[in-house]
């Protein structure tokens, strides 16, 4: 679509050449009555208005059309061989006013003559006005004063001569001496009765003048009886007027350098005034006299039609009202349609005066004017409203069709309305349809416009269509952007569309671009476009000035569309986005060029979804490349972007890169992934995504999270883990690192009511997942918690088992430590590659004795492990196996008052399992089951050391069960009795401290020391 602005219709050339022809023809019938008023009577006192006001103009004013006819003598009469010369002066200058020469003069009966030749020469001013005619016959009953009727036949030319007083010498002056006339006008008869105050013709008249030609029948013009004023001047039927703006323009630089030429070899005299002179016409005091005003209405009627080589209009009736002060009308009354060159066409000069731009190619086409009807005219008692501010006003109206139309051929424009009013003085035009509509204009393939009414103020640039509207715009064809295709674009509004024109370089008019700046729509605005729908309670565009670097045309391109108030934007198949507020920046390379769209922001409690997910914000802003492509989003103020897979990011700010594909989220940043079977989630200050790499960051403290949502037939699982410098996660290969410190949580909810809690810490946490694949399903494989090195301290691993019934309450906990720790996943396996120690807890409260019974022995307690090269536990539903390697150590502290038991080996094997029976607790704590110890086993319990080479420890019963291999013996040391033993295999009970041999013989040895 053209979005320039700067279309044939889109200027005043149209608007403005019609209304000032038709200002040049409505005033063409007051004129040819100033010249017969002129010429038909002397001036005398005014009647209305003021007092005599007349000066040295020496303008053709139209200032005698209420002069009355009152009876002035003759200053001669003499006839010389049938010639005769009749003088009449002005009574208050005495000068001749009126000078009337004929070849013969013949009496007849009852007062009437015949006159051969008639010339009637009237002086107004520099100006002289000549009528003529083969003959007259009057009713002259006296001579002593001016005839009473008369007709005048044979070609009776009326020309007028400006600024020509002082080429007549005499009353041998001939027509020819005088020049070429102003204006001309030809007759074959005409009649006037003075008593009647009446001139009539019936006959068809031609019209002459600078540039105009004009074919009129019939002409009546009367005078007021009673105040000697205009009554009526009507034109029976207008034919055709054509006026030439080209001759009209040479016509006025020759008489512009005619009156220079006169004016230079004309010495200039002072005048003085003298008593004589004091309050003589042109005195101070006859200027300061207050000035008569003039009021007239003039009417065509019946069809109208006018046109010049491209252009036309047509109505059924023409109005126009004017104001004359002093028989003139002002300077300004018809403000100017012309405006001047634009600034960046004069070049940096800006000094340069300013100048009138050239006229367009078809300025100076000859304009013809046709109608059916007549033209009258007729004086008014008071101002009507139409000329409350403005000394001319138009009125163009088709009352029956309905119907005013005006076109141009060359870029085929068109306006049609019912009533087009226009101010000439304050340059206000107003265009009325009916019932809210009927106004409508049209430029084919670019738009067209259905209003009920359009106000314009050409001076100020401000315009108006009250009320709603519909504006449809049409595509070239040549859009870039392959979704939006090629299609219309349709504005719609509700309450009204107010517009700003540039002034920058004088008032608006007919030969500048309209450069609107900015248009203003309000009251449920639409607009639809390639299947894209806008609306909002207001709109704003705002455009800018420009010139094309090619053709130096002067347009108007779009800076920015606001929509406010409910905006929002529907796109078929494309999704939707809403706020309270949206506003679109645009660019262009000139005037011509498609524009281009840079920036598009949305406020307010954002909405914007579509296929591909939704983002919510309060506030969204887009950026676009050259093409008017999107390359990046901006969301801010409690953003959140999610897609239909679950995915979804929110923080104080987001920023999606949608060229280099990525992603930054900022302040209280998150991001995370919500499906029927799991929730995982970044949390922190500032997140990173990369889809390219297909790498995520976290940088800073952040918390990750996965846990999977309960149901009745599953556990609820979370795991979280929380990291002091940040995260990164490279989606492809399934490698998460956690930086600084790491703090792991992960978390089982067991169906029935028990809560696995495991807690790590270290300096680097790596976690591995099952690479990429398209399905989207993924496995654990392994985790890396490594030592926190800046502390000092190994990595450590709590699994804490809790009861939550009654309340939540630790009832077993195991606690793990070394330099790394690693799980794998695959085989839920925990390995310690190197030193580190293992603490197993039992913490369940103690049981109750069923009346002091010992069937329930108190089994609790505590055993920590160390071991110098390596562990493996493994973690399985039924019990954990954990085996240690490279000098063991192990220490038991049951909870009765019982000593502890210390072990040390080379080889160990745990097992870790809900034991014991404790009611509902039991099968939730983390009870030592089973331990096994192999090569070098040293255990010390009590006063009791010994050296075997197996031991078996029964976390149910507390019994220590030690052997010796084949050939071997076991070495019993009890330090309380000073003796040593010798044995196969010997059991031990470690809450009641006894001992005994449960194989092979025992040999005692003495102990030392007694």
């Amino acid at each position: 679509m053209r979005p320039d602005w700067k279309s044939p219709l889109m200027n005043l050339r149209l608007a403005g050449r019609i209304v000032a022809s038709l200002l040049f023809i409505a005033t063409l019938g007051i004129v040819a009555f100033a010249l017969y008023r002129n010429a038909g009577a002397p001036n005398g006192t005014r009647s209305t208005g003021g007092v005599d006001a007349r000066g040295s103009d020496d303008s053709l004013a139209i200032d005698d059309l209420s002069a009355t006819m009152e009876p002035v003598p003759l200053t001669s009469l003499s006839v010389e061989g049938g010639r005769g010369v009749v003088s009449v002066p002005d009574p208050d200058t005495g000068e001749i006013e009126v000078m009337v020469t004929y070849e013969s003069l013949d009496p007849l009966p009852n007062g009437l003559m015949v006159l051969a030749k008639p010339m009637a020469w009237i002086f107004k001013g520099s100006s002289v006005i000549l009528v003529e005619a083969a003959e007259g016959q009057v009713h002259w009953p006296s001579q002593d004063r001016e005839p009473e009727s008369g007709t005048l036949r044979g070609g009776v030319t009326i020309s007028v001569f400006s600024d020509a007083r002082d080429r007549f010498v005499n009353d041998n002056t001939t027509r020819q001496q005088m020049g070429e006339p102003a204006v001309q006008g030809i007759t074959a008869s005409a009649n006037f009765n003075a008593v009647l105050m009446e001139l009539r013709t019936l006959d068809p008249i031609s019209v002459t003048g600078p540039g105009l030609t004009a074919e009129v029948t019939g002409l009546s013009v009367r005078v007021s009886e009673l105040d000697r004023t205009l009554k009526l001047l009507r034109i029976n039927d207008f034919h055709t007027v054509t006026y030439d703006p080209r001759a009209a323009r040479v016509w006025q630089r020759a008489q512009r350098e005619q009156t220079q030429t006169r004016e230079e070899e004309t010495p200039l005299v002072a005048q003085i005034d003298t008593p004589e002179t004091e309050g003589a016409p042109g005195s101070d005091s006859a200027r300061a006299s207050d000035p008569r005003v003039d009021l007239y209405h003039a009417r065509f009627a019946g069809k109208v039609h006018m046109s010049d080589s491209v252009r036309s209009l047509e109505a059924e009736q023409i109005d126009l009202w004017a104001r004359f002060v002093d028989g003139s009308l002002r300077d300004g009354a018809i403000g100017s349609m012309e405006r001047e060159t634009p600034s960046e066409q004069r070049g940096n000069n800006d000094a340069a005066p300013r100048e009138r731009s050239a006229p367009a190619d078809n300025e100076d086409s000859v304009i013809t004017f046709s109608g059916s009807g007549p033209l009258e005219i007729r004086p008014l008692r008071e101002a009507p409203v139409q000329l409350a501010e403005d000394d001319v006003y138009l009125q163009i109206q088709s009352p029956k069709s309905n119907a005013v139309v005006a076109h141009d051929g060359q870029s085929g424009a068109s306006l049609r309305c019912v009533t087009l009013e226009y101010g000439a003085t304050t340059r206000r035009f107003t265009t009325l349809g009916l019932a809210g509509t009927g106004v409508t204009a049209q430029l084919p393939g670019v738009f067209e416009a259905v209003v009920g009414r359009f106000d314009q103020d050409l001076t100020s640039g401000e315009g108006i269509f009250p009320g709603p509207g519909v504006i449809t715009l049409a595509t070239d064809g040549d859009t870039k952007d392959d979704v939006f295709g090629t299609t219309e674009a349709t504005i719609r509004w509700q309450d009204g569309c107010a517009f700003s024109i540039d002034t920058q370089d004088g008032p608006v008019g007919s030969s500048g671009a309209l450069v609107p700046l900015s248009v203003r729509l309000s009251g449920r605005v639409e607009a639809e476009y390639g299947g894209h729908h806008l609306r909002g309670n207001e709109a704003t565009i705002t455009l800018e000035r420009s010139i094309d670097p090619v053709t130096g045309e002067i347009g108007a391109v779009i800076r920015s569309i606001r929509v406010s108030d409910g905006a929002r934007l529907v796109s078929d198949g494309h999704g939707r986005i809403a706020g309270d507020e949206m506003v679109l920046l645009f660019d262009h390379a000139h005037p011509g060029a498609e524009p281009r769209l840079t920036r598009a922001t949305a406020s307010g409690g954002v909405l914007a979804d579509d296929a591909r997910g939704r983002v919510q914000a309060e506030f969204l802003e887009a950026l676009f490349d050259d093409d008017s492509q999107p390359i990046m989003l901006i969301a801010r103020d409690g953003a959140t972007v999610s897609s239909p897979e679950g995915y979804i990011a929110s923080g104080d700010e987001i920023t999606v890169d949608l060229v280099d594909r990525g992603a930054v989220i900022t302040g209280n940043a998150s991001l995370g992934q919500n499906t029927d079977t799991y929730l995982q989630s970044l949390r922190g200050e500032r997140i990173t995504l990369d889809e390219a790499s297909q790498i995520v960051e976290m940088h800073g403290p952040g918390v990750a999270e996965y846990s999977t949502p309960k149901r009745k037939d599953t556990t609820h699982n979370l795991l979280q883990i929380e990291s002091s410098d940040g995260m990164r996660f490279n989606n492809l290969s399934g490698q998460a690192d956690f930086i600084g410190t790491a703090l792991i949580t992960a978390e089982r909810e067991h169906a029935e009511g028990g809560i696995e809690r495991v807690i790590a810490k270290g300096s680097r946490l790596t976690v591995h997942l099952t690479p990429y694949t398209p399905e989207g399903a993924r496995r654990l494989l392994r985790v890396e918690i490594e030592e926190r090195a800046s502390e000092n301290e190994p990595a450590e691993l709590d699994l804490r088992r809790f009861a939550v019934a009654p309340g939540e309450q630790l009832v077993g906990l195991l606690n793990l430590r070394g330099p790394r720790i690693v799980y794998d996943a695959q085989v839920h396996r925990l390995i310690v590659p190197e030193a580190g120690t293992l603490l197993v807890d039992d913490r369940r409260p103690v049981p109750e004795r069923d009346n002091g019974s010992e069937d329930f022995p108190d089994i609790r307690g505590s055993t920590g492990f160390w071991w110098d090269q390596s562990l493996t536990l493994d973690l399985h539903d039924t019990g954990h196996e954990a085996r240690m390697h490279g000098r063991v150590r192990m220490v038991h502290q049951p909870r009765a008052e019982s000593e502890r038991l210390e072990l040390e080996c080379e080889r160990l094997a745990a097992r870790i399992s809900p034991g014991g029976s404790s009611g509902d607790l039991g099968e939730h704590t983390l009870t030592l089951e089973e331990v096994r110890a192999q090569d070098a086993v040293f255990v010390r319990h009590g006063g009791v050391e010994l050296v075997a080479d197996s031991l078996l420890f029964d976390g149910a019963t507390q019994r220590v069960t030690a052997a010796a291999a084949s050939g071997n013996r076991i070495t019993v040391l009890d330090t309380v009795r000073r003796n040593h033993y010798v044995a196969e295999e010997i059991s031990m009970d470690i809450l009641s401290g006894r001992w005994t041999i449960t194989r092979g013989a025992a040999i005692a040895m003495p102990g030392g020391g007694g």
